[in-house]
């Protein structure tokens, strides 16, 4: 005998009592309560499985959404610290930006995450135009008197020029002594 539907149950049952009239009333209502079982699991399945469908509809729209709103950034930057091998957490970076001659606007003050990294400087808009001269201010020195370390510099300033709208990445190696800096990607 199958159990996989209600079906099968109603047709094995009922060939039993054609066949034979003399089939016991308790099997027949247990055939009966089996029978309504089945029907209430299957409405209570097919009631999850709307649920999950609707669940999983939501989540892939709001995903969706996340993504389409999620905000890019032309400018980044990462230090790290080449003494030990290791990024530069929580040193403050400025940013800032020459308006006239030699007078700078400050844009942004951010601090490097666990892994040494901004990655949030200037965030890219339609219609708005990033080119022009920027500098980068890494404020080394309260980083190394938290290494319990002696620095030759105080801060470094990293100046750069954008000229169109590519990612710019600007990172700094550093130790105690001396730093380098390169345009990454």
């Amino acid at each position: 005998m199958k159990i996989d539907s209600t079906c099968t149950f109603q047709h094995t049952f009922a060939s039993l009592k054609i066949s034979n009239n003399s089939v016991p009333k308790e099997r027949l209502q247990s055939s009966n309560v089996i029978n309504e079982l089945f029907k209430d699991l299957r409405s209570k399945t097919i009631h999850i499985m709307k649920k999950i469908i609707i669940i999983s509809l939501l989540i892939f729209i709001s995903s969706n959404i996340l993504f389409a709103q999620q905000t890019n950034y032309q400018l980044s930057s990462h230090i790290l610290d080449i003494s030990k091998g290791m990024p530069a957490p929580n040193v403050k970076i400025t940013l800032q930006k020459q308006i006239q001659g030699n007078q700078w606007e400050i844009l942004a003050e951010k601090q490097t995450d666990k892994n040494g990294r901004v990655s949030d400087f200037l965030p890219q808009t339609d219609g708005v135009d990033h080119i022009g001269v920027y500098k980068l201010k890494f404020y080394v020195e309260p980083y190394f008197q938290s290494q319990q370390t002696d620095t030759f510099y105080p801060y470094i300033e990293v100046v750069f020029e954008i000229k169109d709208d590519k990612h710019y990445h600007v990172p700094i190696t550093l130790s105690a002594f001396g730093y380098s800096t390169y345009r990454g990607n």
